[in-house]
């Protein structure tokens, strides 16, 4: 009698090939590990905040016009100046820090993507332990006490786990 392989999905039990069950299984670990990495941010976008700091300096144009036409004093023009150079500020320190995440993405996606050739090339039904795939996945290890470890994966999450006592 062979063996069978079912799938639940949306509810629904359904007797799937051996194949399609690994399949399945290396897909949902992958996306498990995915969105554990992922850190969806709102949508920036660097191009956006440069036309925002074109409108501010074209403000300050404006401004430095209307206080050379004696329309406003040098007192609101340091205002308007000031403000703008702080709004100025604030879109360029988004600019450079959204980019160093786009940076850092990237290397977190070639991370993910060691892990998941990884996970591609493991046998279908792991029997013992593989090298390979553990260090795709494990950071580092800290030995907390004689009976504690930490288990730290990629992306920062950790295990604690409890050593059984030798009898």
């Amino acid at each position: 009698m062979s063996k069978k392989y079912y799938w639940k999905m949306n509810g629904h039990l359904y007797e799937v090939s051996e194949e399609q069950y690994y399949e399945y299984r290396r897909d949902i670990v992958k996306c498990n590990i995915a969105a554990l990495l992922g850190k969806t941010n709102e949508p920036f976008s660097i191009e956006e905040n440069n036309n925002k700091i074109d409108k501010l300096n074209e403000r300050m144009r404006d401004a430095l016009y209307k206080n050379s036409a004696g329309e406003i004093t040098t007192d609101e023009l340091d205002e308007i100046c000031a403000e703008i150079m702080q709004e100025s500020k604030k879109l360029r320190e988004e600019n450079k820090k959204h980019t160093m995440e786009i940076q850092m993405k990237g290397a977190e996606q070639a991370r993910l993507k060691q892990i998941f050739e990884a996970i591609d090339h493991m046998s279908e039904q792991m029997t013992e332990f593989d090298d390979e795939t553990v260090r795709a996945v494990v950071e580092r290890i800290d030995v907390v006490s004689q009976d504690k470890i930490i288990i730290w994966l990629i992306g920062g999450i950790s295990y604690e786990k409890e050593l059984a006592k030798a009898a």
